[in-house]
């Protein structure tokens, strides 16, 4: 009966409303008895409905939520990693959940925008959602950071429609875009002083490089690399643009890696709880998206931890932590040394954003262990510098 019934409203859908494009399921994964997560395609019959999209609507592109192959990826509340094809697309949402709710706590326009260009970096597209209220209206404050987004992209849109992720693959400080012989970089982070960017050039030839968003920098070609340094005065709150004019079309351009400025960004990261959901993995906290999922804690210990292990011994004078929400009311920040852990900063909130300087120290393995909290625990990003 569920079946039939499923089945058959997606056929009067294909059938009764013309050109269908996207055809966007929510089914995915489910839990068996024993709680383990399995996604399994017979639920749904998803060959013959998949089948059944294609017979009526042969144009039309298929999500990844049938537990079968699809046409594209929908990584939720988490920006994907770089990937030209398969093509994938975030969904994210303006405030905490799908639905509207009063009070609901709304991203700022730097998370917004910052949500965006990360994704169209990444190579990806972006499904921004916004929940209408019981009568149908949007929020006014949804609609004002809507309007807000929209006079950025007014400006600055040409950097992101109809562009393609690369050259430069996404880093913690930024992201980068193309389109024909121009470079978008996106700096969207930078913690020290001044950045100076230092770009594989792969072959190409540059014409010109200029600050979009206003100021001038300095460059020059290094070797086989093109060096930008940006005076801090000219750095823009939200986004840095930079355009590369190079003297021929860079679309073929191989994405390659680019430096990190923090040392900790996609080491290993370790926890004393996590959950097996991908939303809240250790690991989160090192991929540079202070806006998506992080780690949070899943067990019942008093004192939760979360560490980065950098590989080998690393210099640090800076730390720079990212909560979800405002739970954390005491932590401690610790280096492992042969001796044992040694502390290097006590302290109580962390919320949004803080940064924490250190005297240098050098260590491999850097371990925040919170003390005390309001609710469970969570962090979005652990930067070391």
């Amino acid at each position: 009966r569920f079946l039939a019934t499923l089945h058959g409203q997606v056929r009067e859908l294909l059938t009764n409303y013309g050109k269908v494009d996207i055809v966007w399921f929510d089914l995915g994964a489910m839990l068996t008895e024993n709680q383990i997560k399995t996604c399994d395609p017979s639920v749904w019959d998803a060959e013959a409905l998949i089948n059944l999209i294609h017979e009526l609507q042969p144009q039309a592109i298929v999500n990844d939520r049938t537990c079968l192959d699809a046409d594209f990826f929908t990584p939720e509340q988490r920006i994907g990693a770089f990937q030209s094809s398969p093509a994938w697309e975030t969904c994210m949402t303006i405030a905490q959940q799908w639905a509207w709710k009063p009070k609901d706590n709304m991203k700022s326009l730097e998370q917004c925008l910052h949500t965006l260009v990360r994704t169209a970096g990444g190579d990806g597209n972006l499904l921004f959602n916004v929940g209408p209220m019981p009568d149908g209206r949007i929020e006014p404050r949804q609609v004002k950071r809507l309007k807000e987004m929209g006079d950025w992209l007014a400006q600055y849109g040409d950097s992101v429609y109809g562009t393609r992720g690369g050259p430069f693959k996404p880093t913690d400080w930024g992201v980068s875009t193309r389109r024909g012989n121009k470079i978008n970089v996106h700096v969207l982070n930078w913690f020290g002083d001044q950045p100076k960017l230092s770009l594989p050039l792969n072959g190409m030839k540059v014409k010109e490089v200029s600050l979009k968003t206003g100021g001038k920098l300095r460059y020059s070609v290094k070797g086989e690399n093109l060096v930008i340094d940006i005076p801090r005065s000219a750095m823009n709150p939200i986004d840095t643009l930079i355009e590369i004019v190079a003297e021929s079309d860079v679309m073929s351009l191989p994405a390659v890696e680019v430096a990190s400025e923090s040392v900790s960004y996609r080491k290993i990261a370790r926890a004393s709880s996590a959950g097996e959901s991908h939303f809240w993995l250790p690991k989160n906290v090192l991929d540079g998206d202070w806006i998506g999922h992080g780690w949070r804690q899943f067990g019942n210990e008093s004192e939760p931890w979360i560490e980065v292990d950098l590989g080998e011994p690393k210099s640090v004078n800076r730390v720079v932590l990212f909560e979800d929400g405002d739970h954390i009311q005491s932590f401690t920040l610790q280096v492992k040394t042969k001796n044992g852990w040694n502390t290097l900063h006590t302290g109580q909130r962390i919320g949004e954003r803080l940064d924490i300087q250190l005297d240098q120290v050098d260590g491999q393995v850097f371990r925040l262990t919170i003390a005390k909290t309001n609710g469970r625990p969570s962090l979005k990003e652990f930067f070391l510098l």
